[in-house]
């Protein structure tokens, strides 16, 4: 196909007082039957991306910039730097150069069939010879390809930023703070005009670590500021008389939706990991094991490597409240204070507290140890959006909202 280029660059820099907001939404179809499994279909093959973010223009020169720049494009497809996802280049990149040596390539923000702009540090960027334009042919950890030479020289240190094809809001307000000065919020949604580039960047069914052919989403915390909440859902049909009423449901078990909030410090090894995990995981579409992260079990003997069962505090009521289910509570997540890590599943119960498992625990842990190993429910679910929205108070640091609900039935 020949890509369409944007028709006009907006490069002006947000004021970061406010967060930059990246917005990545994939589009599945869930039909949910009375025992409370899901039929799910992805409907989108590539997520649509959003940019949203405060402009600031202080000058008069910025502020008259921008005004032209709206009278005259404001129906066409523009392209903005999607300001978070920047990198910069280590080398000079010459004229007639058909690649780009940079800092580094984060998750999918350069891939085949989409742009990326070279734009100058101290440049105005309201002059186009600020900036260049390049389409990516390809783009691997510190290296981007481009699809044509390169039509100027670019020294080291050029920042180099992916591009979003996007059109302006059809109203757009502008505020005056000063008789000079120009206010504004911009909200971007990625136009169609390449609607059948494929996402290259991360394609993968599954991702890290595995368990029972599922992956685990096991490495981000909720950073327990904004505290982390567990809803209990059941569908409870109730028919009510003149007094009396009849209550029923037809749910193998009941639901638990967890959402949190995860903060991260560092784009390339806390942010990358967890978008890549909700592309491989289409939004909605796919399911996933996730543990609690809370103390759900306390187990009171010591725990041999080759030892089939754990002992824990007679509390849990075990045999009564979780063994019955096909699939929450019967799977365990235990985490040792050195970080090692094993997933197992409860068979049965003997004398109400010792649980006996499907394999070998792994690894030892004395009495003396047993107050840092945690015990937490694994949970099979799916995230319960398809909208990924990452926001960034700095390029490096920011937050995600994530909602996950168990799925029912589903690799018991």
């Amino acid at each position: 196909m020949t890509l369409t280029a944007p028709a006009a660059v907006l490069a002006l820099r947000p004021n970061w007082a406010t967060p930059v907001r990246v917005s990545y939404a994939w589009k599945t179809s869930v039909v949910r039957l009375d025992c409370g499994a899901e039929r799910r279909a992805i409907l989108k093959t590539c997520p649509d991306r959003r940019l949203s973010f405060n402009l600031t223009l202080l000058t008069a020169a910025d502020a008259r910039f921008f005004n032209r720049f709206l009278y005259q494009n404001q129906h066409q497809v523009i392209g903005v730097p999607v300001w978070p996802g920047g990198t910069r280049l280590t080398a000079e990149a010459a004229e007639d150069d058909e690649s780009l040596t940079v800092e580094f390539v984060t998750f999918s923000e350069f891939y085949a069939g989409d742009w990326c702009l070279l734009l100058s540090p101290t440049g105005n960027p309201a002059l186009s010879a600020a900036y260049e334009l390049a389409e990516v042919a390809s783009a691997n950890m510190t290296t981007i390809t481009l699809a044509a030479p390169l039509a100027a020289t670019w020294p080291a240190g050029t920042e180099v930023y992916p591009v979003l094809s996007c059109r302006l809001p059809r109203a757009l307000s502008a505020g005056c703070t000063t008789r000079t000065a120009l206010s504004v919020t911009l909200d971007l949604e990625e136009a169609g005009i390449n609607a059948d580039k494929a996402l290259t960047a991360f394609n993968a069914d599954l991702y890290g670590t595995l368990y029972r052919g599922a992956s685990i989403f096991d490495y981000p915390e909720p950073n327990w500021v904004t505290e982390p909440k567990i809803d209990h859902l059941r569908t409870l049909s109730v028919f009510a008389g003149l007094g009396k009423d009849l209550a029923e449901t037809n749910e193998l078990e009941p639901r638990r939706r967890f959402s949190a909030t995860y903060t991260f410090t560092e784009r390339e090894y806390e942010l990358a990991p967890t978008v890549e995990f909700f592309f491989s995981r289409r939004g909605r579409a796919r399911g996933f094991w996730m543990p609690t992260f809370t103390n759900d079990l306390t187990v009171t003997a010591a725990i041999g490597a080759g030892d089939t069962h754990l002992h824990v505090h007679a509390d849990a009521d075990y045999a009564a409240s979780w063994l019955p289910n096909a699939t929450q509570g019967r799977f365990l997540f235990l985490q040792w204070p050195d970080g090692d890590t094993a997933c197992l599943k409860v068979n049965s119960v003997t004398g109400g507290t010792q649980l006996n498992l499907d394999a070998a625990v792994g690894k030892a842990c004395a009495a003396d140890k047993l107050n840092r190993l945690r015990v937490s429910f694994l949970n099979y679910v799916r995230f319960d959006h398809d909208d990924l929205v990452i926001s960034y108070n700095t390029p490096e640091v920011g937050d995600i909202e994530l909602g996950m609900i168990s799925l029912i039935g589903e690799n018991s």
